[in-house]
C-alpha cells in the first residue's frame, strides 16, 4: 500500500470516528431527564385562600399525571407542577419535559414551552430559582421555587415541597392574581 493510499485509508478512518463521536454526543444531548417521584397521595392540604387541595396519587393511565381534587373540583397535573387546563393546546409530552428539566437541574435552570394561542403563540418559562423554606405552624419546609412566565406578561411562582411532592405556595397573575400559602397538610383516606 502506497503512503497516499494509506493517509486517505487514515482520513477516511478518523472521519469515520469524528462522526460516530458526534452522533454519540448527539445522542447525549437530547436523553431526556429522570421523571421526578411518583405523585402525592392521601394528603389534604388547606390554603389561606380557603380553598383545599386533596392529593389523590396518580392518573391510572399516566403515572407523570396528577389527580386533585381543589374543592371538588379534579384538576390533573404533571408531576404536581403544571396544571393542565383544557383549552391549552400544548403537548403533554412537552409540558413533561419542561417540568423534569426544572426539577431534576441545578438552580438556574430554564426551559421553554410554546403553543398556540389563539392567533398567537404563547412562550413560556420555567426556571428554578434558589430554594427557599416555607413554614407552616411549626413545621419548616425545605422547598424548590419555580417561576413560570409567558410573552403575555403573566408571571406565577411556585413553592414546591420535594418530600410531599406537593406546591406549599402559590402566587401569580392569571387566570387572576392569586397568592395563598398552605396552612395545613393533613393525611387523608
Amino acid at each position: 500500500m502506497g503512503r497516499a493510499t494509506t493517509m486517505k485509508a487514515l482520513f477516511v478512518g478518523l472521519c469515520l470516528i469524528a462522526t460516530l463521536a458526534a452522533r454519540a454526543t448527539a445522542s447525549a444531548a437530547t436523553v431526556h431527564p429522570p421523571a421526578p417521584p411518583p405523585c402525592a397521595n392521601h394528603l389534604t392540604v388547606t390554603r389561606s385562600d380557603r380553598t383545599s387541595a386533596v392529593y389523590l396519587g396518580a392518573d391510572p393511565s399516566d403515572p407523570a399525571i396528577c389527580l386533585i381534587s381543589i374543592n371538588g373540583t379534579l384538576t390533573r397535573s404533571v408531576w404536581g407542577s403544571w396544571t393542565l387546563r383544557p383549552f391549552a393546546s400544548w403537548s403533554v409530552a412537552d409540558v413533561k419535559d419542561v417540568v423534569a428539566r426544572i426539577r431534576s437541574g441545578p438552580i438556574g435552570t430554564k426551559a421553554r414551552i410554546s403553543w398556540p394561542a389563539g392567533h398567537k403563540t404563547n412562550i413560556t418559562t420555567m426556571e428554578r430559582l434558589p430554594d427557599e423554606t416555607v413554614n407552616i405552624g411549626s413545621q419548616s419546609y425545605n422547598c424548590m421555587v419555580f417561576r413560570t412566565t409567558d410573552n403575555f406578561s403573566n408571571e406565577f411562582m411556585t413553592w414546591f415541597d420535594p418530600k410531599n411532592r406537593i406546591p406549599l405556595r402559590a402566587k401569580g397573575t392569571y387566570p387572576s392574581t392569586y397568592d395563598w400559602q398552605a396552612t395545613a397538610i393533613v393525611p387523608s383516606n
